[in-house]
């Protein structure tokens, strides 16, 4: 969708919403102003009005009831924590969601399908030509679902429960400690989301390397830093 966070004071990159009711994440996805709300409501509704019910969000939400909203796109989705038994058996290799499946609020579905695919085309090259032993698949299949159990689906669940299940009394203690945290230049997961984006990788299943000490080693500079006016750096 389309709308003006900006103009109305809210951060120009992400927003979350804490409310047991009224609860979203609201992601800029491109720099021309598109933005992703993500809100939930009861299971039990019928697709039928799903639009209509988005709109009356939106004038119960956002600032000037959304007037100017523009909706490009929606779709729901029932939100899952699932994970197959092996990532590997014989020949058949998976990655990402069809492995594995999370619910969005932590963005780690697509992140851990990325840190999957990169452990795989490491490994998957050298078995192919014989130059690895094929038990680096069997680890490969090990090392990215212990991932997902013990990072990525634990993580994503607190940040869901947190976004759209506290209690009124857990909403109160939370906006108290945000506001303590912002007055120390800090927000809701500010370092903690990029520390458990770290731990969604594997390091190398070859040399034991993480992507920041293999780029270290090769040039000499340490982690990417991300800037948000300017990507990666």
């Amino acid at each position: 969708m389309h709308f003006d966070f900006e103009a109305h004071g809210w951060h120009p990159v992400g927003n979350w919403i804490i409310d047991n009711h009224f609860g979203a994440i609201i992601l800029r996805l491109t720099r021309d102003g598109q933005w992703r709300v993500t809100f939930h409501e009861d299971g039990r509704l019928p697709l039928d009005g799903l639009r209509d019910r988005i709109f009356e969000y939106y004038r119960k939400v956002l600032p000037d009831e959304g007037a100017g909203a523009q909706l490009d796109l929606y779709s729901p989705y029932s939100m899952h924590q699932r994970c197959v038994e092996k990532m590997r058996v014989g020949r058949v290799l998976l990655a990402g969601d069809s492995a594995h499946v999370t619910n969005p609020t932590s963005g780690f579905g697509l992140t851990g399908g990325i840190f999957d695919a990169c452990a795989l085309t490491e490994v998957l090259g050298p078995v192919a030509k014989g130059e690895a032993d094929e038990r680096l698949l069997d680890a490969y299949s090990a090392a990215r679902r212990k991932v997902f159990l013990d990072v990525s689906s634990p993580i994503s669940c607190e940040t869901k429960r947190r976004t759209f299940h506290l209690t009124d009394a857990e909403i109160y203690a939370e906006r108290e400690r945000q506001i303590e945290a912002q007055k120390h230049g800090l927000g809701w997961g500010s370092g903690s989301r990029g520390y458990y984006s770290v731990q969604l990788e594997t390091p190398s299943l070859i040399n034991g390397r993480t992507s920041a000490e293999e780029r270290l080693a090769r040039y000499g500079q340490g982690p990417l830093v991300w800037n948000p006016e300017g990507g990666f750096a």
